[in-house]
């Protein structure tokens, strides 16, 4: 594996928030729900979708900071294997 490998391999995917206009608010990653919220009206929707959004920050920070320990302990395995 080579650095440009590791680099596409470690590229985390993000998450999508989905409001169906008709109640829900969803999170998806990969066509999968990871977390949802109802709603009845127009503030409840603004509240749920601000927690929605927060979820997914959340989300995002954290794989990035796994992918990133991952790609540092690959890139230095393969500075260890590349000859000099």
């Amino acid at each position: 594996m080579n650095f440009h490998d590791i680099q596409t391999w470690a590229k985390p995917k993000q998450p999508r928030v989905i409001d169906n206009d008709e109640g829900e608010i969803t999170i998806e990653l990969d066509g999968e729900e990871l977390r949802g919220w109802s709603y009845k009206n127009e503030t409840e929707r603004r509240t749920k979708m601000l927690c929605a959004r927060e979820y997914v920050e959340g989300w995002c920070d954290a794989t990035e900071k796994i992918f990133s320990g991952i790609t540092a302990l690959a890139l230095a395995g393969i500075s260890r294997t590349t000859p000099r």
